[in-house]
């Protein structure tokens, strides 16, 4: 959860030079709205997406662990205090970590080790991190590609009607990703027969 706040000072022409100030507005925006702004599919098996205050602390990354692994949903006390370093741990000079600090721009690559399957294997991958500040905010965004994935992805031979009919008469208030809905028609098309296949394997065991 993150919160953006601003202060309302009164505008009326007798008290403006004064800076009365007459409150404050605020509203509370779940990071994980936030992070819905990410093309998840586009960037690869191994691709994700992370960001981090001004000071270094995480405020999404896929290896944030905020729960204790008992099952009772207990937050840890230093869950919202842990820096990128202790995550992206490989960046030994904290070179990635200081240049989001610093609000910089740019690329940075380096080799990762990645854990697999509930941690029991480990990935050694060479990761691309591409990192901005994020305008307005004290936050900075950053992505990382894995070298050898995400590269390429198919295209399906569906195409979508050009213009859908509108039951309502209104216009539509979402946008559509047409290159997602395409992607998931041709997934559709291509594991239907599995339904079948696997369908007859049961019976045949049975």
């Amino acid at each position: 959860m993150t919160t953006v706040a601003m202060p309302v000072f009164s505008t009326r022409n007798e008290t403006k030079n004064r800076g009365i100030l007459l409150g404050v507005v605020g509203t509370d925006i779940p990071v994980s709205e936030l992070m819905k702004t990410i093309p998840k599919y586009k960037l690869g098996i191994h691709g994700y997406a992370f960001a981090i205050t001004n000071n270094g602390y995480i405020l999404t990354h896929p290896d944030l662990r905020p729960l204790y692994g008992d099952h009772k949903k207990r937050r840890k006390s230093s869950y919202s205090s842990v820096d990128l370093s202790e995550v992206e741990w490989e960046d030994k000079d904290d070179t990635l970590r200081n240049a989001m600090v610093n609000r910089k721009t740019g690329i940075f690559s380096m080799e990762v080790k990645k854990t697999v399957d509930k941690g029991k294997r480990v990935l050694v991958l060479h990761y691309d991190y591409y990192y901005t500040h994020i305008k307005g905010t004290p936050f900075s965004l950053g992505v990382a590609l894995s070298r050898g994935h995400g590269k390429y992805f198919f295209r399906g031979n569906v195409t979508l009607e050009e213009e859908l009919a509108d039951e309502c008469g209104q216009e539509p208030l979402l946008h559509c990703d047409r290159e997602l809905v395409q992607e998931v028609l041709f997934d559709a098309v291509v594991t239907a027969p599995l339904e079948a296949y696997w369908t007859s394997l049961v019976l045949n065991k049975s």
